[in-house]
């Protein structure tokens, strides 16, 4: 995730914009802010952008994928690499299956953080 912030009278407790990569499932702290001066008005806007998964994953060519449903389960991909609805940008090489809401959905891979 990226946080741009246009600041007035506020300091982060980092450099901004900040980009870090959060764990899932867990509330994560990404920084403070604090008045420059306690005695003056302060004000922020910001914009945050996101992928979901790591950014610091990277594909292995000498690991076979497993495909992410139930083995023998077979369903019908609607978008594939370089998609022209949505698969652009970090997404370009995004698959999308067609599945009923509810269906499991199993990992490629295994990441360890």
């Amino acid at each position: 995730m990226t946080f741009e912030l246009e600041l007035k009278n506020l300091k982060g407790s980092t450099n901004l914009p900040f980009t870090a990569v959060f764990p899932p499932k867990k509330v994560t702290e990404a920084f403070k802010l604090f008045p420059a001066d306690t005695n003056a008005g302060w004000n922020y806007s910001y914009t945050c952008r996101y992928t979901i998964g790591s950014t610091l994953v990277r594909h292995d060519n000498s690991f076979i994928y497993s495909l992410p449903y139930a083995p023998g389960a077979t369903y019908k991909v609607t978008q594939g690499y370089n998609g022209s609805y949505s698969h652009t940008g970090p997404e370009q090489y995004a698959i999308d299956w067609k599945m009923q809401p509810g269906t499991p959905v199993h990992a490629a891979a295994t990441v360890w953080w």
